[in-house]
């Protein structure tokens, strides 16, 4: 007979990497669709509203905007921002500043980089600064225009 120390170690050897793999392979993709959350309070750029924009501004809410800097921007400010950056993206000249503000003091400059191709989208690297209650962040992206003149930042 084995003691419980033995049966726990075979159990360890045997079913522990099973059971991690059963794990592991709930977490991977279907190809279903899922519905998404609408609560504002996440910083995630899946879960906000303001994904839900024009398409040829949606793609910039995975930029910069969804990290740190855009974190404590209101919803009305996001669209701003994201509008900014694509007007910034699709015809400012290298260095020339486009401003977006809103009503409750929330503000930004989007500086953008000159343009470049890679194969045969044009890019573009440009730095975000936002600015809510005196407090300003500024965080830098690179977005690349597709055939559909919506601009995706690289990751």
């Amino acid at each position: 007979m084995l003691s419980p120390v033995k049966l726990f170690g075979k159990f360890q050897t045997l079913c522990l990497p099973l059971l991690c793999l059963m794990l592991v392979a709930g977490c991977s993709t279907t190809g279903v669709a899922t519905k998404t959350a609408t609560n504002t309070s996440f910083s995630l750029p899946s879960l906000n509203p303001w994904t839900r924009l024009n398409p040829k501004y949606s793609e910039l809410a995975k930029g910069p905007l969804a990290g740190e800097i855009g974190t404590s921007l209101s919803e009305s400010a996001m669209k701003q921002a994201i509008e900014a950056e694509y007007r910034a993206l699709e015809g400012s000249r290298s260095g020339e500043i486009t401003k977006w503000e809103t009503a409750n003091n929330e503000n930004g400059r989007i500086t953008p980089f000159p343009p470049y191709q890679v194969g045969s989208s044009n890019c573009r690297r440009y730095v975000h600064s936002v600015s809510v209650e005196g407090k300003t962040s500024q965080a830098a992206g690179t977005a690349c225009r597709n055939k559909d003149g919506v601009w995706s930042p690289l990751t």
